[in-house]
């Protein structure tokens, strides 16, 4: 995966919770502060799957189900982003 410079400002509070953080993993600042952005991107695209699904159900799927059908989308999604390799956000290893 290539990376790319980025500059970045934020809360200093924040930033010193992130260096204790990559101190306690025995990681990078940048390796703590680029898993975090994944996460909340991965975050972001399971609402939005929810969301689809609920859409789709109208809302009758209990919330458990409608999980699991979230899951299998986004795993779906995955294969078919793998299968095809373009501008899209590179798989979380």
């Amino acid at each position: 995966m290539s990376k790319v410079d980025a500059q970045v400002q934020m809360d200093a509070v924040v930033l010193d919770r992130v260096d204790a953080l990559a101190a306690a993993l025995g990681s990078s600042r940048d390796q703590v502060i680029e898993n975090s952005v994944r996460r909340s991107l991965a975050a972001v695209a399971l609402s939005e799957v929810l969301g689809l699904v609920r859409q789709r159900t109208g809302g009758g799927l209990a919330e458990e189900s409608a999980t699991d059908l979230a899951y299998s989308e986004v795993k779906a999604a995955r294969a078919e982003r793998a299968a095809s390799p373009g501008d899209a956000l590179p798989r979380r290893q």
